[in-house]
């Protein structure tokens, strides 16, 4: 008899071992999933977050302005004549290329001037060919995050 019992009591703990064992892996892919989920929901969060990140950065520096000052009271024709421009925000900027804009043969052609800046300010030096009425168009392309911003400046020469 006293085998019989010890027999019963190790086949209801082992139902019992199995019932624990059971709870818990059944608790566990419960919380597998919901941890999962979460996961899912963070990551779209923080993707919304990273595109507003950007688009406050872009809009920041959209409202900075472009000045561009010359170095001479008149700009003299057929000499090098020296322009200095900057951003309206003084502090480091994202990477970002100057280009000089003109039109040949009705096409708009842009040739790059600067290369990888980060100052907040640069120079365009330039021979104007005449005393006539010249334009100077720059346009700057900044890199945000993998967006591209382009900021143009006109400056027109009067002697």
């Amino acid at each position: 008899l006293k085998s019989g019992i010890k027999k019963v009591k190790i086949i209801k703990m082992n139902k019992h071992i199995v019932i624990i064992i059971y709870s818990l892996l059944m608790f566990s892919c419960n919380y597998d999933n919901q941890l999962f989920d979460r996961i899912t929901v963070l990551e779209k969060e923080n993707k919304e977050l990273k595109a507003t990140i950007i688009e406050l950065k872009i809009n920041k520096l959209s409202a900075a302005g472009l000045v561009g000052l010359s170095e001479n009271k008149d700009v003299i024709p057929n000499e090098l004549n020296r322009y200095n421009f900057m951003f309206t925000v003084n502090k480091q900027m994202p990477v970002y290329n100057v280009y000089e804009v003109s039109k040949e043969d009705g096409k708009e052609v842009k040739k790059l001037i600067h290369e990888k800046l980060t100052d907040p300010s640069f120079h365009y030096d330039f021979i104007p060919k005449s005393n006539d009425n010249e334009d100077i168009k720059i346009q700057v392309e900044i890199d945000v995050d993998g967006s591209k911003l382009i900021l143009f400046n006109t400056i027109s020469i009067n002697n």
